[in-house]
């Protein structure tokens, strides 16, 4: 009798641990660091961690993901585009205007490292402060505006850096590019990535700014009407022309003169943007005459891509707010994935815009 009491208790042991082994966790085990989201795009899967700026799952470490955008103010005067680099590995470029029609271009890195040479590097303008704060992105420039932009900076408490600074200068170079010495500072990713790490600058972005640049479609998606080529006229000598080429899903900025193709030093870039964006705004006059302050308050603009186009509002306001695209009814607008080119307009250059 005590030994089949034994093997019943033994039996009932062992399914017991059966039963055990075969029970789910109550909880699924916590991702490990490293672990890439897998998200299916247009009918691929891209794995990788997801770019906040493009809404592309092309980063790879989570780490990336969380990085402080980095603002790039780079050369666009006329007679220097020949020598100006580094645009193409940007998420989103803004350009609009600082003095005398002349523009610039402020370009947003994601992951700064991702950049090659990056150049001219020229100086800070007030409105290129507003627009750097709206990613919570660290603007790098070389030299500032010392009348407005500076006081600016100090007023704001601004962790920028001025990379003709003494303890900057070390990060950046001057070849030879048969232009005057404003026009000659170069730079790139890694070195501005160094520069960031040894003068110990935050490079964590800020939680408010950690989610999604626009509300980006799972997939992209034609916005309305046809729209391949876009021009668009910032004043008599800066004016942008960009194609959509149907097989790259993609705008390229195409050069508009021969004193804009590159010398043999610094090879053409392809800039090729899935999203390009014109915002109409006001001009104003910063006090001396000659400066312009471009107006971020917000207004009417187009948004292109996909080969297709739709009318659009836009809002920015104070100086920490982000921009924010609406349809023109003011719901909520879908925005493709991809690099974005964005043009500031005057109001008073609407006539001289248009697309087809």
């Amino acid at each position: 009798m005590k030994k089949f009491i034994k093997i019943t208790a033994l039996i009932l042991c062992i399914l017991m641990l059966a039963s055990c082994a075969k029970k789910a966790p109550t909880e699924a085990p916590a991702p490990e660091a490293d672990e890439k989201e897998n998200v299916e795009v247009e009918g691929n899967v891209q794995t990788g961690f997801k770019n906040n700026l493009t809404g592309l799952y092309d980063l790879k470490t989570e780490e990336q993901a969380k990085l402080r955008p980095v603002a790039m103010a780079v050369n666009n005067q006329d007679g220097t585009r020949c020598c100006q680099v580094g645009l193409k590995n940007a998420d989103i470029v803004y350009e609009t205007y600082v003095e005398g029609g002349i523009t610039r271009t402020l370009a947003i890195y994601k992951d700064i490292t991702k950049a090659e040479t990056i150049g001219s590097i020229r100086s800070a303008r007030y409105d290129f402060v507003d627009i750097s704060c709206a990613h919570d992105a660290l603007y790098v420039h070389a030299g500032v505006d010392p009348t407005y932009c500076a006081p600016y900076l100090k007023q704001l408490g601004l962790d920028d850096i001025n990379m003709l600074e003494n303890r900057f200068y070390g990060y950046g170079y001057r070849p030879d590019n048969g232009h005057i010495a404003e026009h000659t500072y170069y730079t790139s990713g890694e070195k501005v990535s160094k520069m960031l790490s040894e003068q110990g600058r935050r490079t964590t972005v800020k939680e408010a700014y950690a989610n999604d640049w626009q509300k980006f479609a799972t997939e992209k998606k034609a916005l309305g009407d046809t729209a391949t080529e876009i021009n668009v006229t910032f004043s008599s000598l800066y004016k942008d022309y960009f194609q959509y080429d149907a097989q790259k899903g993609a705008y390229t900025k195409i050069r508009h003169t021969e004193n804009q193709k590159h010398s043999p030093n610094y090879p053409d870039e392809v800039l090729d943007f899935e999203n390009v964006v014109v915002l109409f705004t006001t001009l104003g006059d910063m006090g001396d005459g000659y400066r312009v302050n471009v107006g971020l308050q917000g207004g009417n603009g187009y948004y292109f891509s996909n080969g297709t186009y739709k009318q659009i509002k836009w809002q920015k306001g104070s100086t920490y707010d982000s921009f924010k695209y609406t349809n023109t009814d003011g719901s909520e607008l879908e925005y493709n994935p991809g690099k974005t080119w964005v043009c500031l307009v005057s109001e008073s250059m609407k006539g001289q815009f248009s697309y087809k």
